[in-house]
């Protein structure tokens, strides 16, 4: 994720794909339907930056031991930039970047309650630092970005307001919030240093984020 991909991360994403198609039987227009590809199916894997994050590895937060190598799974719909050069206030930014996430076609507001799968924030460093030094402890980062991550009902035309109320998704302030918890905002640090860009990684419905310790053979 810091510009040009590396040898280990195609191999390895390749290595994924070979398995899902040669072991789990995969078939595209069989068990395999989706509408559009994307460069992630046949691999987008990198690393946190855990050096230059001021908060926990998504490993530790997830209840593995330090210095475990943890591997995560993420079943997301590709990656969504978006970039700022006009604000330096921390909170105004995450402000922005919550809405940003809070997209109205995205898939987490196509479920019945937005109770399961993740949205996956990854943030430069140096943003990082900035939303660091705002929230200091992950968790109230995650509550911030929940408490904004959601757009108004009137935003959506008639027909697609209806199910919405139907589902129960709008609040009693005229509100849809894209997801049902703040742990659902899962927050990672890497890329470069460019200091403009943060990328969403938005759920597949509502697939959830798996991880696992690595084993030695």
């Amino acid at each position: 994720m810091g510009g040009a991909a590396g040898r280990g991360s195609m191999t390895i994403g390749r290595a994924v794909s070979l398995c899902l198609r040669n072991i789990g039987g995969q078939r595209v227009g069989v068990n395999s339907k989706s509408v559009f590809g994307q460069p992630a199916r046949t691999g987008l894997c990198f690393g946190e930056w855990e050096e230059r994050s001021p908060w926990p590895s998504l490993a530790s937060r997830r209840g593995f031991a330090p210095g475990q190598d943890v591997v995560t799974v993420h079943g997301s719909k590709g990656t969504f930039p978006m970039a700022d050069i006009n604000n330096d206030d921390p909170r105004d930014l995450a402000v922005l970047v919550a809405k940003t996430m809070a997209f109205p076609l995205s898939n987490l507001y196509l479920t019945p309650r937005g109770a399961n799968g993740q949205m996956v924030l990854a943030v430069n460093p140096i943003w990082a630092e900035r939303f660091g030094r705002a929230f200091p402890v992950m968790e109230d980062f995650q509550s911030f970005l929940w408490e904004h991550c959601w757009q108004p009902a009137t935003l959506w035309p008639d027909a697609n307001r209806a199910i919405l109320e139907r589902n129960g998704r709008i609040d009693t302030q005229g509100r849809v919030a894209l997801c049902a918890r703040p742990d659902q905002l899962v927050v990672i640090v890497c890329g470069g240093l460019g200091n403009l860009h943060a990328v969403c990684l938005p759920s597949w419905g509502e697939s959830d984020m798996q991880s696992q310790a690595v084993v030695d053979a």
